[in-house]
């Protein structure tokens, strides 16, 4: 995914200022793509140069004034485009430094390994309780919004299942470096 990709998606359900959009993409999807609000911003610009949505800034009186943005006919097709793409094969992610660290992981004691995968265990624990958190949002979407959060779902249901996952692995781990005797 690209996060031009992302808003466009959010922008496909309905028109958004760019804090809506920031606020609901820190609520959904950065369960599994991280963007931070300037970098939401930075893009809405940019896809707005594009011509593939429009702003519209509304002035208010009692409140500060807000940019409300709608994707375009052309966004659209490219949203369609994007999503019509075959999936790529290097979706696995390259680069892992928990990995690399656990790795290399005999060159260090016996204490500092099992301090390493305690830590990644509670980040897992973590984004656990995020991941069922935002399901239990999605229940509130209702029937209306079925053929939508439907997969909204699913994509919770695999950070579910992949932290469960790990979380066994990491006690699977703790006890096979316990039980180490060299």
């Amino acid at each position: 995914m690209s996060l031009k990709h992302g808003l466009l998606g959010f922008l496909n359900y309905k028109p958004a200022t760019g804090y809506d959009i920031a606020k609901t993409f820190s609520g959904s999807a950065a369960l599994f793509w991280h963007a931070k609000p300037s970098q939401i911003y930075r893009e809405l610009d940019a896809l707005e140069q594009k011509g593939w949505l429009t702003s519209e800034h509304v002035i208010q009186t009692d409140k500060p004034n807000k940019r409300i943005y709608t994707i375009t006919e052309q966004g659209k097709a490219e949203l369609k485009v994007w999503l019509s793409l075959p999936f790529p094969m290097d979706f696995v992610q390259a680069k892992d430094t928990f990995l690399m660290r656990l790795f290399f992981s005999g060159e260090t004691d016996k204490e500092n390994t099992l301090e390493l995968i305690r830590s990644y265990q509670e980040r897992c624990k973590a984004n656990l309780a995020q991941i069922q958190e935002a399901k239990s949002r999605l229940a509130n979407y209702g029937s209306e919004h079925r053929h939508r959060t439907l997969y909204w779902e699913l994509a919770a249901l695999h950070g579910e299942v992949c932290c469960k996952a790990a979380i066994q692995w990491t006690e699977d781990s703790i006890n096979m470096v316990e039980n180490n005797k060299s």
